[in-house]
């Protein structure tokens, strides 16, 4: 009987020790594996998700931290990615938090095959090739591990990030601005500051002033050491 106690006794210390090394721990770690596919999330040709180009995944994690508001670019907490499908997403949050879960699909133009970093893939060069694909939200990160379930499907080729934030069309690589408010003229002065560094406008010649005319009233200042042509 003696011994039945003392066996007992050592199960609930270690027990308990056990606990307490848990309890220590600031951190909840989640851990997210890229899908291997997606569905689409609406039906007909054109919304199916392309087969000839590679996918790669990443989460964007708000709630934790501070999100940082970019012009071009969705709420950015912390972010994880981008991978290859069916390689794992791993981020560390704080616990006792309440967070969000942004997963980004980026489609690799065709040859290549590195996925990128979260800025580079959200860049207003590539930003068409990004893609919202799943969202999950009120995730508790009480525990050590938080296990997440994202519901994801395709939004179409033409539903990119842009698309589907209402980003301006700045933040697009095809914007072309309309007009020029100074009226380009074909004139050309290059003007140093005599630290090196220069500034070529084609907007006219400057004057004794430092002021660059366009032709139409409007004029650039120019604070420099000298001038140059």
């Amino acid at each position: 009987m003696v011994r039945v106690r003392s066996l007992i006794f050592i199960l609930v210390c270690v027990a308990q020790v056990g606990c307490s090394r848990a309890s220590k721990s600031s951190e909840s770690q989640i851990s997210i594996i890229a899908p291997q596919s997606l569905r689409a999330k609406n039906q007909g040709a054109f919304n199916a998700m392309p087969t000839d180009r590679t996918a790669c995944y990443a989460v964007n994690i708000t709630g934790a931290t501070t999100a940082f508001n970019i012009t071009c670019s969705p709420p950015v907490g912390l972010t994880a990615g981008f991978v290859a499908s069916g390689q794992a997403l791993k981020a560390s949050v704080a616990k006792n938090k309440t967070i969000a879960i942004e997963l980004y699909l980026y489609l690799l133009p065709s040859g290549a095959s590195v996925c990128p970093g979260f800025a580079e893939a959200l860049a207003k060069n590539n930003i068409a090739n990004a893609y919202l694909v799943g969202t999950a939200t009120g995730i508790s990160t009480a525990q050590d591990e938080t296990n997440v379930t994202i519901e994801a499907a395709f939004p179409g080729a033409a539903q990119n990030v842009a698309q589907q934030l209402s980003l301006p069309s700045t933040c697009m690589a095809s914007y072309v601005p309309t007009g020029h408010p100074y009226g380009v003229s074909a004139g050309e002065t290059l003007m140093t500051d005599g630290s090196g560094g220069k500034l070529i406008g084609r907007l006219g010649s400057a004057n004794q002033n430092g002021a660059m005319s366009a032709g139409d009233g409007s004029k650039i200042m120019i604070k420099r050491a000298g001038v140059v042509r």
